[in-house]
């Protein structure tokens, strides 16, 4: 299974000099690529900066910088801009690379298909999920012998000298925009893939080569993507960091399936007016998450400000429709709902809705009701604190022509009219119609029901 990590460096804004950051244990969640950060641990300096390698901007590390496991040894001093948009093209090299003790049994070609092929792909999935604005392409090389033996994991430099091999073989480097590192599924290392936080140039390591979601999740990290997480207010799974396998930044080893509402949202994939933010109760319909904003006369999904904080729920209808397919039952055809406390942080998967059941904020003052669903969307009643629910009442039924006459056996004909008188806002109505007559007489209605919004 994919454990997504980040490979820190830091440059102090003194000295000029850059140290590999460590830590003795984890390292806190909320560090980020680009982040600047005040730090205070024990420098551990090789003045001859002996087997050390250069980093993304040609400097060798003049030494680690160890830090103590937890959040008080590091402080951020600024967050990196988070994107507004990821669009366009994106340029990715794939590298196969072999130990000297640790030959890859993915092949350049197998590689190739998992992240540029034509059908099942990463490259399909993202043009799927951001409704054909991010494109990616590139090229699959190696694969590279390097001169390292595994156990170490010693990522970073297996990572330069990859480069270093590539660019020996002609391969320009400077074209690309992320590049992806393939390591030998027996490499020794404990993680199934790491990647890089945003970044210039985003960097990410695979260590089980045949899984196409390990490849999509560490992308989805160089594009400021972070975990797909549940936490207490889940209903029985707690706190887990990579536990929402709704979508790619979750665990791996699912198959590829799209990512949720507010990592959508917060790549800006969803245009401004299909994200509804209701500012009174009312019912609403929600088309499916992989609908093309572009066809569906519904928004993709609802967005409420959590009470008293800057958090936002976020409700969604998620069904097995294309990348989609591969949805566990736990999350399919129905509405998902997810917290994000905005910025580049993990999301939170809270609930899945069935038909009847209701989603209820811990203050109380949002509850949010899947009423019904269908293939096209789910209708959903959203309730909030000092906006009284619609109201219901009886709908008017009109017949025209009031009367008619025939000579006996003729067909005659009735149009009725039935008007809603529900208030705005109030969940759809279906009723029966069902023909009275009198003895002898037969007939026939159609439709026999009818639904009113």
């Amino acid at each position: 299974m994919a454990a997504a990590k980040r490979s820190i460096s830091s440059r102090t804004r003194k000295s000029g000099k850059t140290f590999d950051v460590k830590f003795d244990g984890r390292p806190p969640g909320h560090l980020k690529t680009g982040m600047k950060i005040r730090a205070r641990g024990r420098v551990q300096v090789d003045s001859r900066k002996h087997g050390r390698v250069p980093g993304e901007d040609g400097r060798v590390a003049d030494g680690e910088l160890v830090l103590a496991e937890g959040n008080e040894s590091i402080q951020a001093v600024s967050e990196p801009p988070v994107a507004q948009l990821v669009a366009g093209e994106k340029r990715v090299i794939v590298m196969v690379i072999n130990l000297l003790d640790a030959p890859n049994t993915c092949t350049p070609s197998t590689v190739h298909s998992l992240v540029f092929g034509s059908t099942n792909s990463v490259k399909g999935l993202y043009n799927e999920m951001s409704y054909g604005a991010l494109n990616i392409t590139g090229d699959v090389i190696g694969p590279l012998t390097i001169n390292y033996y595994k156990g170490s994991c010693d990522y970073n430099a297996w990572a330069a000298a990859a480069d270093a091999a590539a660019q020996a073989a002609g391969v320009n480097l400077s074209q690309y925009t992320n590049k992806v590192y393939v390591l030998p599924n027996g490499a020794g290392c404990s993680w199934g893939g790491l990647g890089t936080v945003g970044g210039t140039v985003g960097r990410t390591w695979i260590a089980t080569c045949g899984r196409a979601d390990v490849y999509a999740h560490e992308l989805g990290h160089n594009f400021t993507m972070m975990h797909s997480s549940t936490d207490p207010e889940d209903d029985g799974i707690g706190n887990c960091e990579y536990c929402d396998v709704s979508d790619v930044m979750g665990y791996g080893g699912y198959g590829l399936r799209t990512i949720n509402a507010p990592y959508k949202d917060q790549m800006g994939w969803i245009p401004a007016d299909k994200i509804l933010t209701p500012t009174a109760s009312g019912t609403y319909q929600i088309a499916p998450l992989t609908a093309n904003p572009a066809n569906t006369p519904y928004p993709l999904a609802i967005k409420i400000g959590k009470p008293g904080t800057s958090s936002w729920y976020y409700f969604s209808y998620r069904r097995r429709l294309g990348y989609d397919s591969n949805l566990l039952s736990s999350y399919a055809e129905a509405v998902n709902v997810h917290r994000h406390d905005g910025g580049i942080v993990h999301t939170y998967h809270l609930k899945t809705l069935s038909d009847g059941a209701t989603f209820t904020d811990p203050t109380g003052k949002i509850s949010v009701k899947q009423v019904s669903r269908s293939a096209d969307y789910v209708t959903v009643q959203v309730t909030l604190a000092g906006s009284p629910p619609p109201t219901q009442s009886a709908p008017t039924v009109t017949l025209s022509p009031a009367s008619q006459s025939g000579a006996a056996g003729a067909a005659l004909s009735y149009s009725v009219t039935v008007r809603n008188q529900d208030g705005a806002g109030a969940a759809p109505s279906t009723f029966a119609l069902t023909p009275g007559y009198p003895s002898g007489w037969t007939g026939s209605v159609s439709p026999a029901s009818l639904t009113l919004h």
